[in-house]
């Protein structure tokens, strides 16, 4: 893994596949970078909520506790088993 002022560069050592994760100081958001494409991760709207990406290509906010990420990982769940 390097570091460098906007964020991180992982390299697997299995295959050498290349995640590149991108902080946003401007907008306060998190993206990842693979093959090419860019998709947003997270952005912080303040100190104690964050957006964050939904199944269905929306987006959610949820509080940074334990009962908001539970909330978002149940959301997620659901769609993605309904998708089955």
């Amino acid at each position: 893994m390097d570091c460098d002022a906007t964020g991180y560069t992982i390299t697997s050592e299995n295959d050498g596949s290349v995640v590149r994760l991108d902080f946003d100081s401007d907008t306060h958001t998190w993206s990842a970078t693979t093959e090419g494409e860019t998709h947003t991760l997270m952005t912080f709207i303040d100190d104690t909520h964050v957006q964050l990406p939904a199944p269905d290509g929306s987006t959610t906010i949820v509080t940074l506790d334990q009962d908001g990420l539970w909330a978002y990982q149940q959301m997620a769940t659901a769609t993605l088993t309904a998708q089955r």
